[in-house]
């Protein structure tokens, strides 16, 4: 399968079950912060081989990778065909005011699946 080829057709992963990273400081601490990670989503929809691209704070970025851990997709398709295709995710996290520690992510999983 070549998507060089003009006939190939494509249809990008679509996330099916997911939940967005939260973080709860154990010490009430509010942290703002971005977490840019890169994965792998394979041709059975399963997420492997993350890696933190860019990270503002490692406590953002556990959490980040715990939340990857749940996450499976509709794999890819070339042709009809389920295929392997990378992902990029960006996430924004911004302190609730309130004092409770727990942190606001702004990231929507759909945007999850780049080809």
């Amino acid at each position: 399968m070549d998507l060089a080829d003009d006939a190939a057709t494509y249809v990008a992963p679509e996330l099916v079950v997911g939940r967005l990273p939260i973080t709860t400081m154990d010490d009430d601490t509010e942290i703002a912060g971005e977490v840019s990670v890169l994965f792998v989503v394979t041709a059975a929809g399963a997420v492997v081989n993350p890696v933190i691209y860019s990270s503002s704070d490692p406590r953002l970025s556990a959490a980040v990778l715990a939340a990857l851990t749940g996450w499976l997709f509709e794999p890819a398709r070339v042709n009809g065909q389920t295929v392997a295709c990378t992902g990029a995710q960006r996430f924004v996290f911004y302190p609730i005011s309130v004092g409770s520690g727990s942190m606001v992510n702004t990231a929507s999983p759909r945007e999850a699946a780049v080809p």
